[in-house]
């Protein structure tokens, strides 16, 4: 399960351009030069930043603050006309400002490595705060930059002009009586050609995920560069927000799996300009979201053409009680269990909800979906065991479908280093 923390930096009901290859947002009238830059270790997401001395303090971040640096960075500097800083940022700043940041310094313990543990996370609040001076200053200087490089707007196009755009709003959800946030990708011709309708990937979130994620994470822009070279075409990919739900109806709960079916796919056909038809739709998903994408299409197969996912969470048995309470892992899964399975959980309704029981139970019905999974072999859950048993049952029914072990971890590193195989997949799926 994708246990990160989400990007809600952004309120809803908003429009955010594609980057550029030189960090232009669909908005700019003039590029934006390349700044120094690291590229991040965990998404390959190349970050500028303000000189040496911020790329060795980039270095130095634990990985939570490195994710919300490059969160903010994208916020700012690609689109600077958005200056509300996350309410996670000012309160990171606050820690750090608390910090003796130059006694820290003077005691050289930035390059110290015995650090002891108070003292690597202050010198990662340091760097941190170095990073956002940089940060803030890179951001002005291109403004700036672009104000005198402006020109007629029939005159300069942005080379992000030929990229697609997420956009950012809500739908009314009757199933769980409250609007949910959502993000709809579209490509380039969308708004080129309004008479043009497309396909839809209806692509479902990891745990502590939002539907962010999938801009943020890397994977838009991973789309994008597969669209330049001609491996895919152009279809909308649509992201409602899923909580921590597994997508699925809880017992005694809020109703996730209906939000979907019945109010989000309508809501997309409705506000978009889609094929509206099951031949032209694929539901995808992550972690979390690869249990609630199998979930849904084993469940309700005649309203897709396919369905794809990436280090799914799938588990055979029903979470019991930890036999040791120091064990975390265990109490959380468990804990998991009682909000959606019912408390104590309910072994019946966790096997009519159970995608491994679902792929026995409906094989005759699956058989007409396309179906593709894949899961990392050093996966940091061992979720490759459930998805193993996942292929083993739908060999032994008969079920056609596409299942890759493939080196890696678990989560968004994952997806991205498949990124043309799952894409391509859903690319071939969808009836055009």
């Amino acid at each position: 399960m994708d246990e990160k923390t989400a990007d809600q930096s952004s309120p809803a009901a908003t429009t955010v351009g594609a980057r550029s290859d030189n960090g232009a947002s669909a908005g700019d009238t003039a590029p934006i030069e390349r700044a120094p830059a690291v590229v991040d270790d965990e998404t390959g997401v190349r970050i500028p930043v303000a000189g040496d001395a911020a790329a060795s303090s980039y270095s130095m971040l634990e990985p939570r603050m490195k994710k919300v640096y490059g969160a903010y960075y994208k916020e700012l500097y690609y689109t600077p006309e958005r200056r509300v800083l996350d309410p996670k940022v000012q309160e990171l700043i606050s820690i750090a400002a608390s910090e003796d940041v130059q006694g820290l310094k003077a005691s050289n313990g930035l390059a110290t490595p015995s650090l002891n543990l108070n003292r690597r996370r202050a010198a990662s609040r340091a760097a941190f705060v170095v990073l956002l001076v940089g940060c803030l200053a890179l951001s002005c200087a291109a403004e700036g930059r672009q104000a005198q490089q402006a020109q007629p707007a029939q005159a300069t196009t942005s080379s992000a002009a030929s990229k697609g755009r997420v956009e950012h709003t809500e739908f009314e959800s009757a199933s769980l009586g409250q609007k949910v946030r959502c993000a709809i990708s579209l490509p380039a011709s969308y708004d080129a050609d309004k008479t043009r309708r497309y396909p839809v990937v209806f692509f479902l979130h990891g745990l502590n995920n939002d539907e962010r994620s999938w801009e943020a994470e890397g994977m838009q822009a991973r789309l994008e560069a597969l669209r330049a070279a001609g491996k895919v075409g152009d279809f909308l990919v649509a992201m409602p927000f899923g909580a921590n739900s597994f997508y699925l109806n809880a017992k005694d709960g809020a109703r996730y799996e209906d939000a979907v079916v019945k109010d989000f796919l309508p809501f997309v056909d409705k506000t978009y300009r889609t094929l509206a038809k099951p031949s032209a739709r694929v539901i995808e998903g992550i972690s979390m979201g690869g249990y609630g994408a199998l979930l849904i299409a084993f469940k309700h197969p005649e309203a897709f053409a396919g369905v794809a996912a990436h280090s799914a969470a799938l588990f055979d048995e029903l979470p019991a009680p930890p036999a040791d309470q120091a064990d975390r892992r265990a109490g959380f899964r468990y804990a998991l269990a009682t909000r959606l399975f019912g408390a104590p959980p309910d072994l019946s309704y966790f096997q009519a909800n159970n995608p491994l029981a679902l792929a026995r139970a409906n094989a005759a019905r699956i058989k007409r979906l396309k179906i593709y999974f894949d899961v990392g072999d050093r996966d940091r859950y061992g979720f490759q065991g459930g998805n193993r048993k996942l292929d083993a049952l739908l060999t032994e029914a008969g079920v056609k479908h596409e299942f890759t072990l493939a080196a890696g971890d678990h989560g968004w590193s994952f997806l991205n280093a498949r990124g043309e195989q799952a894409l391509a997949f859903v690319w071939n799926s969808l009836g055009r």
